[in-house]
């Protein structure tokens, strides 16, 4: 055993480097790979069991695509006037959203007809998520207090309304009871149950720095804030928010995988933008992926991390 080399005890015993490398007893991060290429300043990726989902935009069409994971075998599962911004797939249900057509689309992985909408008439709709029953999306809305956080059940395609008069609602998380969002403007972290659309949300926390992404577990929600700093709080609020992790300018997204945190953020800067994960116990980061251009929405699978990069594609790593 060589404490230098060795990926399984790197500089001492039992320091594991994950699936990276270990140069003279430091964790090097795992080899990026570039999964698909895509063109336009779109921000989306999902990832199932099979495949990888993206959008693309060239001379005014967009185009929701997929590739397996070796990145082979394209699909084409919409392509139109306009463009895709946010993408989210469960089961055989793949989503994506439409903000200059207002429109929430749904395609049925399973068969073979063309993507409907679930909803049409959104105010710019963005962020999404799905689980087996319904999606949520943000509208973020046409002017500064008129945004909304909208769901839909997916077995009979009901749309409900949960929060209006939104000041630039960001993301938007889901667990099997409520919804949680951020609002940008208002610096709040809130959350609905689903049996109460159009109440009085709960506040998670005040005076946060335009939060946008948001995550949950069992435990607690997880945002990122303007200021760089990802914070944490007990999901049924009533704690103080700490912070995870600080100093990390250009925040895109966050997501979940159990016991860690992953995180895109752009450093303000070409090729300054890094992937990094993080114990959602608390602890140092670790950098994934560095030298990033822009580096936006982000999705995790039991072993890698896949991210987009604008105009670039969709670039993976190992966790």
């Amino acid at each position: 055993m060589d404490l230098m080399t060795d990926p399984s005890n790197c500089s001492m015993c039992g320091m594991s480097c994950m699936n990276g490398g270990c140069n003279a007893g430091v964790c090097a991060p795992p080899p990026v790979q570039l999964l698909a290429a895509a063109g336009g300043d779109l921000l989306g990726v999902a990832v199932d069991a099979n495949r990888v989902y993206f959008a693309s935009l060239a001379a005014g069409t967009g185009s929701a695509l997929s590739v397996n994971k070796s990145g082979m075998a394209p699909l084409t599962h919409w392509t139109g006037n306009g463009f895709v911004w946010w993408l989210a797939v469960n089961g055989n249900t793949l989503l994506f959203t439409m903000p200059g057509a207002g429109n929430v689309m749904r395609y049925d992985l399973s068969g073979t007809s063309a993507a409907t909408p679930l909803a049409s008439g959104q105010a710019s709709p963005q962020r999404a998520v799905i689980d087996a029953t319904r999606a949520c999306w943000v509208n973020v809305g046409t002017t500064a207090t008129n945004g909304s956080i909208v769901c839909a059940t997916l077995g009979d395609g009901q749309v409900t309304t949960f929060a209006t008069a939104q000041s630039r609602p960001g993301g938007v998380a889901i667990d099997n009871q409520f919804v949680y969002w951020t609002s940008r403007t208002s610096g709040t972290i809130l959350r609905l149950p689903f049996t109460s659309p159009g109440t009085a949300p709960s506040v998670i926390a005040l005076g946060q720095v335009a939060p946008i992404a948001i995550a949950v577990d069992a435990q607690n929600v997880y945002w990122a804030n303007g200021s760089g700093t990802i914070m944490q709080a007990p999901a049924a609020g009533g704690g103080t928010p700490v912070p995870l992790v600080s100093a990390q300018t250009g925040l895109f997204d966050i997501v979940l995988d159990g016991a860690n945190l992953y995180y895109s953020a752009t450093f303000g800067a070409m090729n300054a933008g890094v992937i990094r994960r993080i114990p959602t116990a608390g602890g140092a980061f670790f950098t994934l992926a560095a030298r990033q251009n822009y580096p936006g929405a982000l999705v995790v699978d039991a072993t890698d991390v896949y991210w987009r990069t604008p105009n670039v594609g969709i670039l993976r790593t190992a966790k």
